[in-house]
């Protein structure tokens, strides 16, 4: 159970990180603000300033960012410290992908954007190896049979 908890985690932070890699490049494909947030402040394309477009967009680049950071900090403690075992890194890890992620679904819902659902999976695919980890028992490699 612990191996799948692992890998379930390390699934969920590479779909955050996907995430986040797709966030970017979605901004830089695009000449309008996002149709859902178009929706929220109900205009058109077409009413939107040139300014609130580059606005709109220049946050979702700093969103992706920033969940790539998380993408990429997760990783670096799941596969060093938490693999190791530190309960203190997995509990930085835990805290810094819910309020991450957990934080872009919900401005996500907010604005009524029908893709909150994406973090939100991510985030309780995450939970879930979290739980699966901790719930495992640890196993020893035994090198000499006799100890």
């Amino acid at each position: 159970m612990k191996k799948f908890g692992y890998i379930t985690m390390q699934v969920g932070i590479y779909l955050i990180l996907l995430g986040g890699i797709g966030d970017i490049i979605y901004s830089f494909s695009v000449d309008t603000i996002i149709p859902a947030h178009l929706d929220y402040l109900k205009i058109s394309s077409e009413e939107a300033w040139p300014q609130l477009r580059n606005l709109d967009l220049g946050f979702m680049r700093g969103i992706g960012g920033f969940i790539i950071a998380v993408g990429i900090g997760a990783l670096a403690l799941l596969h060093t410290a938490v693999k190791a075992g530190n309960q203190l890194a997995l509990a930085g890890m835990v805290l810094m992908v819910t309020i991450g992620e957990g934080n872009n679904a919900l401005q996500m819902f907010l604005l009524d954007s029908p893709y909150y659902l994406m973090p939100l999976f991510y985030v309780i695919l995450f939970w879930t190896g979290v739980v699966l980890w901790s719930a495992g028992k640890e196993k020893r490699l035994a090198f000499n049979k006799n100890q």
